[in-house]
């Protein structure tokens, strides 16, 4: 039993002394903004859902990069639930998660003076 006990120990006190975790992205915190067609207003704010944390080696825990894509056109009205793009979180140049970005807060649609003109501006974009 002692053995155990000695075992589980030695394992915890490595995996603390050689790893480290770290908050890459909180969530509900803005990552990006993107323009939107035919909204009430533009840009607005993409994030994640809920806080995005990850473990690796001491050695590589301060090369974490993150990049966000976005769909090229984002027409209104835009859910908040609505996945727009994704969060890519890379180290040392390997993927360590891929996430779906949301907006922060719905995106309404504007009024028909905003719809007609941004109708327009799509047709020669």
């Amino acid at each position: 039993m002692k053995g155990r006990e000695n075992a589980s120990a030695a394992l915890l006190n490595y995996g603390f002394t050689f790893y480290d975790t770290k908050l890459v992205a909180r969530g509900g915190a803005k990552l990006a903004s993107a323009p939107v067609w035919k909204a009430a207003s533009t840009p607005f704010d993409v994030g994640i859902d809920k806080d995005l944390y990850i473990t690796l080696p001491r050695s590589q825990s301060g090369d974490i990069k993150t990049t966000v894509d976005l769909q090229p056109r984002l027409i209104a009205p835009i859910a908040r639930t609505a996945d727009v793009g994704q969060l890519h979180v890379t180290s040392q140049g390997q993927p360590l998660a891929t996430l779906p970005v949301h907006p922060l807060a719905a995106v309404a649609q504007g009024g028909w003076w905003r719809r007609l003109i941004d109708t327009i501006r799509l047709w020669f974009n």
